[in-house]
């Protein structure tokens, strides 16, 4: 049984990995991407990895610029 294709168990897995740590969840989905015959799990995960990472990075930025967290030194 292939528990790695879209919508199963390991997919979400993936997926959540990938909303709490967007690194992790980049390196879990070229994991996925690098198995054969799981391309297409590997890439949305990578996909939704990038997205959730960059929008962090956005929020991050946004707040720094507001005043609502010191700036680094």
């Amino acid at each position: 049984m292939d528990k790695f294709s879209l919508y199963k168990k390991w997919f979400w897995v993936g997926v959540i990995i990938g909303f709490l740590n967007g690194v992790a969840g980049i390196v879990y989905g070229i994991a996925l991407y690098l198995e054969h015959g799981h391309k297409k799990e590997g890439l949305v995960v990578i996909a939704w990895s990038l997205a959730i990472f960059i929008l962090a990075l956005s929020l991050i930025s946004y707040l720094r610029s507001k005043g609502f967290l010191a700036p680094s030194f």
